[in-house]
């Protein structure tokens, strides 16, 4: 299906929110505390497509939901569709990595898959970069080049939109209020595009994720890990909004109201955090609390599961470059900074 680029003017913003798939609408909105999802008709009027602290995994790994349900519990949670708006590069990327974690294997999440399917992606160039944005040193852009269904180019009218789908296609072709975009505006967007390049040049050469790959491999117990582990503070900020950490606890649970429906159980599964000091904690008499008791030792493979693991296991590295770890990290740590530290004590 041919995709033709359409202009979508900035008065006609709502209509097109109005017009997305799915039973809900989510999008990137500020807020008092800084920019995050509401679901769309939001109390804010800011519809400025800002990058979200949040990451988008939370719609396709929700921090706590239930996976199985037995002996009368309550069942598992309808998955409708619905229709994501304001979407980095990034973000993009995340969902492609994650699809590696998630259906990659000889195993198949159903609960991802179904999510995954259930989802329309709207896009947006990323106009401006965030401060802490270093996309390009890991080699993405600031700009989506695939992944979604529809992306959104601001400009002086209002936005380009072009499909990334069928879906997307079909979509545009039925809003009638959509106009064509020119060679001028086309223009724009390519402009745009390399300033947010430009802009992130000083940033690009930060850090070289083949050389990290090198440099890093075999300093799991290396000591140039501990001043910064000295800083850490195991909140567990960084991989809560890493849109790549994926890691998983699961639990059985009693059901919602014992008294109610006595011996109903359910399995659990929540988000986990390797910095935390009970990560992959083992049950039984005598086991080990964790099989990594040094903070070294779990800070030390946080990064080099980014760096070093998954470039080896998935094809990709792990760090997007988006720089939410560094905003939320309590410590004032850059994973940066500990890359080029660690990698040049070697």
């Amino acid at each position: 299906m041919q995709r033709t680029p359409r202009l979508l003017r900035e008065d006609r913003l709502s209509d097109f929110l109005c017009a997305l798939p799915g039973d809900h609408c989510f999008v990137s909105v500020e807020t008092k505390s800084g920019t995050d999802y509401a679901e769309y008709p939001t109390s804010s009027t800011a519809l400025r497509f800002h990058r979200p602290t949040s990451p988008i995994k939370q719609f396709f790994l929700p921090p706590r939901e239930h996976i199985a349900a037995y002996w009368g519990a309550q069942g598992l949670p309808e998955i409708v569709p619905f229709s994501l708006v304001g979407l980095r590069n990034c973000d993009l990327l995340s969902l492609r990595y994650l699809d590696h974690v998630f259906l990659g294997g000889i195993c198949e999440d159903p609960f991802y898959r179904a999510r995954r399917a259930a989802a329309f992606l709207v896009s947006v160039d990323c106009l401006p970069p965030q401060k802490t944005c270093f996309c390009t040193a890991v080699g993405g852009r600031p700009y989506p080049e695939g992944g979604f269904d529809i992306n959104l180019s601001p400009v002086d009218d209002g936005y380009v939109a072009v499909a990334g789908s069928d879906a997307g296609e079909s979509l545009l072709a039925g809003l009638p209020f959509l106009e064509d975009a020119g060679d001028h505006l086309l223009g724009q967007v390519e402009a745009a595009r390399s300033s947010m390049v430009e802009a992130l040049a000083p940033a690009a050469g930060s850090v070289d994720p083949d050389r990290a790959a090198r440099t890093l491999a075999g300093t799991e117990v290396n000591r140039a890990w501990e001043p910064w582990a000295g800083k850490c503070v195991e909140c567990g900020a960084c991989t809560a909004v890493c849109p790549t950490c994926h890691c998983y606890y699961i639990i059985d649970t009693p059901g919602i109201d014992p008294e109610i429906q006595p011996g109903a159980y359910a399995k659990v599964r929540t988000w986990d955090s390797c910095l935390l000091a009970e990560y992959a904690r083992m049950a039984g008499a005598g086991a080990k609390l964790t099989p990594r008791p040094r903070l070294r030792s779990r800070l030390s493979n946080r990064v080099l599961h980014k760096y070093v693991y998954s470039p080896d296991q998935y094809g990709m590295c792990g760090c997007l470059g988006c720089g939410r770890c560094d905003e939320a990290c309590l410590g004032g740590m850059k994973i940066r900074d500990m890359v080029d530290a660690v990698g040049s004590q070697r």
